[in-house]
């Protein structure tokens, strides 16, 4: 059953209907305006590194002129890149990963060639300051409402 939720999603990555309109599939998935989560078994079973970028642009919720024209390409061109007619340009896709904010193309890469990615120990670090002041912030103001509640009880 998740095979066929997969292929559903991928729409024919693996060739079996035109690119064209697997592209339709995948963009047509994915809600717009939020973004989604994307399991490794659905980044893993792109068929090459374009329909990871699709993938990535139809996951993020953005709407694909927000994207295009962040990243400076024109409409035509876009058009394009998506439907196979012109390819991404790879000095691209670091904006394009950081503005969709997911790294789909990358983990696709890396499996391909045989590597896994894990965040370096820098970024971890700096990830949990930011939680951990969170958590702080949100226990001052867990104290407040304590104390407010203590103060309308009395």
């Amino acid at each position: 059953m998740q095979r066929n939720t997969i292929d559903s999603i991928i729409g024919g990555a693996r060739g079996s209907v035109s690119t064209e309109r697997a592209q339709t599939r995948v963009q047509g998935s994915f809600p717009r305006g939020r973004r989604t989560e994307v399991g490794d078994d659905i980044v893993h079973a792109q068929r090459d590194l374009t329909a990871a970028i699709v993938l990535c642009i139809a996951t993020s919720g953005l709407d694909p002129k927000d994207i295009y024209t962040a990243l400076g390409i024109d409409a035509p061109t876009y058009s394009r890149i998506m439907s196979r007619q012109a390819h991404f340009a790879q000095d691209k896709l670091i904006a394009l990963m950081e503005l969709c904010e997911n790294h789909i193309p990358l983990r696709w890469l890396a499996r391909r060639c045989g590597y896994e990615l894990k965040l370096l120990q820098s970024v971890i670090e700096r990830q949990n300051e930011e939680l951990r002041q969170q958590l702080v912030d949100r226990d001052r103001q867990l104290e407040a409402i304590k104390d407010f509640v203590r103060s309308t009880r009395t």
